[in-house]
């Protein structure tokens, strides 16, 4: 019986040992990681350009303004400003946000 209770405790404290062991391991992998995403983010540039475009007033409505933007595409983060129905100049966003969007 002793034998066995003996085992028992050494086989928890090496349990309680490796837990120890991993418990360090996953803190020392998200100090990593959050280094390594920072630095990506210092690469990149720490500046974010978002587009909000607003819905047509009502003098434009009614005086027959058609809309000049290409907002399939904004879901890339990229908008393409129309002239007579044909796509004339195409801009990159971090995101893009259509008129039909709230604050």
């Amino acid at each position: 019986m002793e034998e066995m209770s003996s085992t028992i405790v050494s086989t928890m404290k090496q349990q309680v040992d490796l837990h120890e062991g991993i418990k360090i391991k996953i803190v020392e992998g998200a100090k990593e990681r959050k280094e390594l995403y920072n630095k990506v983010l210092e690469l990149k540039g720490n500046i974010r350009v978002f587009c909000r475009c607003r819905p047509l007033k009502s003098e434009e409505v009614t005086a027959g303004v058609l809309v000049t933007i290409d907002f399939e595409s904004a879901k890339d983060g990229e908008l393409t400003v129309m002239s007579n129905g044909l796509p004339r100049k195409t801009f990159k966003f971090d995101a893009v946000f259509g008129p039909q969007a709230n604050q």
